[in-house]
């Protein structure tokens, strides 16, 4: 589930939610970028996820790629980890 985070300015005509955390898991955050006007990206500092360009998607589908990135750079870790666990 993601939660609404957006921030505006008191001047801000358009209030387009822009941002979105992901509830109940470390924090991983969907967002705009200023200099990417209708491109979403999702990061996470303690993921190690900076920015990865979802694309220009509809909110739902940007909040369904951005699960699907986290999940993808998860299972790499795993992987990871696996593999140095059978190095001992």
């Amino acid at each position: 589930m993601w939660k609404d985070v957006s921030s505006f300015s008191r001047d801000d005509k358009d209030r387009t939610p822009n941002e979105f955390v992901l509830v109940g898991f470390p924090r991983t955050v969907l967002h705009r970028h200023i200099h990417a006007p209708g491109m979403w990206f999702v990061s996470s500092h303690l993921l190690g996820i900076d920015r990865a360009n979802l694309g220009n998607l509809e909110l739902e589908e940007a909040k369904v790629a951005a699960v699907e990135s986290v999940r993808i750079h998860l299972t790499r870790h795993l992987k990871m980890l696996d593999e140095a666990a059978k190095k001992k």
